[in-house]
């Protein structure tokens, strides 16, 4: 059916209209049916009558009605042939727990297992339900045994934990392997138990036990050792990453002879495992991996294995790993590079922070450079001034920061860059490296400037290296930024909390016209939010029409500035209902926030 249906159809008409919308959508008549006070009597005939869509779509439209009527139609539908009507009807019931409680309970003796589990989640604590689902754990069908198991996991019920860990001896390996991770996620799964799973003939049975097992601290088992010549290359690569964490030198000879395993993730795996421990007599072997292998993410890993153990094993093998054919390598052989290295390891950066084809390794060269001999300013400033890719021209901006005089001049010049990026970066290192000589080219550049992150940094700078400057852009009427919490002379903290689910942030900027942008670590923005205040608590307005109040308390309070003034500030804090970041993930409070 094309279009919307006729309006002024009965409802059992309707309800197979509806069946059979293809286009224009389903929502206008689902508006229209609720409004229908003979709606259960209808979707009652279709489920009687009706196609398995038609009887689909009556129970769709049963969803917005409550009350005894609909719970009644649903009670009837409980008893089709079909599962995904009978599943649909118990969807439908589940929304009225109280009016639907012995449909429920009858619904615990489906034939089908997933209709049933879905029965025991939402009678999750009754012993009838509890009873369901342990007869399904011990059924001698393997779909109810996993799925009962499953639902036991979902629903954490400690109070089948026996039943689940009879599971764990199942003939069927699925069932096993779901006990396991059953056992791990409850809790309830003791180290003896684990490390004898470990020993399962089946794959997926030793990595769940395995992974239950890398959660636990712990004395390494000598099955452990026996894992790293597993069949089974997950087995393998997991039971690397625990004696990776275990910081215990004494397996170095146990890792290395993965370093050669036919799979690449698991090699990677043991080269970096070797770099971890600190297994320095593994240091020939992993030199000529940095050197002689052919498969370039091995020559990286060797490289930074070798980083790992100090300068005297990774300085040897640099510059050829910085002529190497790989950009990836030479990528990686950049990023370790000391600044106080050799002087031809030196020189080799400097050429290749301007002479590279690949902006990645231009990029990783310039960041090595920062701090570096004064000569390195040369080529930094060429790739400021000259380079075509703005990542480049970003890493280098902030490598001339670290020599601070020396670098005023290019990062003038970088200031009539085209990106606005790299003006931003330009502006926060003069500020940074108080360069005063600059305050004339900020001040022209404030009266150019149309990007308001830029104009931000430059009050920012401004602010700190002239104070007639800040009175000029006080009266001028520039945006403020409003805070710079890190006190790292830039607005904003790597503590704030991304909106989309409150992963870690590399960086958020406020401005007091209402607007935040949230950046990369690089300082380059990735998105621009709305914001305001409610409630005391920084509310975020994201993409989709999204709101969500975030677990930061904002609250305004006087502060001291200089000169003994007083001003307005404001004070952001985590609030203890909020969702928080890990232990490592930053301070739960800031200093004063300047307004």
């Amino acid at each position: 059916m094309s279009g919307m249906p006729d309006f002024q159809l009965p409802t059992a008409q309707l309800l197979h209209a509806l069946a059979h919308q293809r286009t224009g959508g389903i929502s206008p008549i689902l508006e229209e049916l609720h409004g229908r006070h003979d709606l259960p009597d209808a979707a009652r005939a279709v489920l009687s009558t009706g196609s398995t869509d038609e009887k689909a779509m009556a129970l769709v439209a049963l969803r917005g009605v409550a009350g005894k009527s609909m719970v009644e139609v649903a009670r009837h539908a409980l008893r089709d042939e079909s599962p995904r009507i009978r599943g649909l009807a118990l969807t439908a019931l589940v929304g009225s727990p109280d009016d639907a409680h012995d449909a429920l309970l009858a619904a615990l003796q489906d034939p089908d297992p997933e209709i049933k589990a879905r029965a025991v989640e939402a009678l999750a604590h009754t012993e009838a339900a509890q009873d369901a689902l342990r007869n399904m754990v011990s059924s001698q069908d393997e779909r109810h045994r996993l799925v009962g198991v499953k639902t036991v996991s979902r629903l954490s019920l400690r109070a089948l934990d026996l039943d689940v860990r009879a599971s764990v001896r199942d003939t069927s390996a699925e069932v096993r392997a779901a006990a396991i991770a059953a056992l791990s996620d409850m809790g309830e799964a003791t180290r003896d138990e684990l490390i004898s799973v470990l020993r399962d003939p089946d794959e997926h049975v030793r990595l769940n036990a395995l992974e239950a097992l890398a959660r636990e601290p712990g004395e390494l088992s000598p099955v452990f050792v026996d894992l790293l010549s597993d069949p089974a290359a997950g087995v393998r690569l997991l039971a690397l990453r625990i004696f990776g964490k275990s910081g215990k030198g004494r397996h170095c000879n146990d890792v290395l002879p993965l370093v050669v395993d036919p799979i690449g993730n698991v090699r990677g795996e043991a080269i970096r495992t070797l770099g971890s421990l600190a297994c320095h007599d593994a240091s020939g072997t992993l030199r000529g991996l940095a050197t002689e292998s052919e498969d370039e993410g091995d020559r990286v890993d060797a490289l930074r294995a070798l980083n790992d153990l100090g300068a005297a094993y990774i300085d040897p093998v640099l510059p050829g790993a910085l002529r190497d054919r790989s950009a990836h390598v030479r990528s990686a052989a950049a990023e370790v590079a000391r600044v106080n290295a050799a002087r031809e390891i030196f020189l080799s950066l400097c050429d290749l922070v301007i002479s590279d084809p690949s902006a990645t390794v231009r990029a990783a060269a310039a960041r090595s450079l920062a701090g570096s001999q004064d000569v390195a300013v040369i080529p930094l400033s060429r790739a400021l001034t000259l380079d075509p890719r703005q990542d480049v021209r970003i890493a280098a901006a902030h490598a001339l920061t670290s020599f601070e005089h020396a670098a005023v001049r290019p990062l003038v010049q970088a200031l009539d860059d085209p990106n606005p990026n790299v003006r931003q970066v330009a502006v926060r290192g003069l500020g940074s490296i108080n360069a005063s000589d600059a305050v004339p080219q900020l001040m022209r550049l404030n009266e150019r400037e149309e990007c308001e992150e830029v104009r931000a940094e430059l009050l920012s700078s401004l602010a700190r290296l002239d104070r007639r400057a800040r009175a000029a852009l006080a009266s001028s009427g520039t945006r403020k930024p409003l805070f710079d919490p890190a006190d790292e002379s830039r607005p904003y903290t790597t503590w704030l909390r991304d909106p989309a689910g409150y992963p870690t942030s590399a960086g958020v900027v406020f401005y007091n016209t209402g607007r935040l942008k949230v950046l990369d670590d690089e300082g380059t923005g990735r998105s621009i939010l709305e914001y305001d205040v409610e409630g005391g608590l920084l509310r975020l307005y994201a993409t989709g029409n999204l709101v969500l109040t975030t677990a930061f308390s904002i609250a305004r309070e006087e502060a001291p500035e200089e000169y003994g003034r007083t001003g307005k500030h404001y004070r952001l804090a985590v609030t203890d209902s909020g969702p928080l970041a890990d232990a490592g993930a930053g301070p739960s409070q800031f200093s004063h926030i300047k307004y």
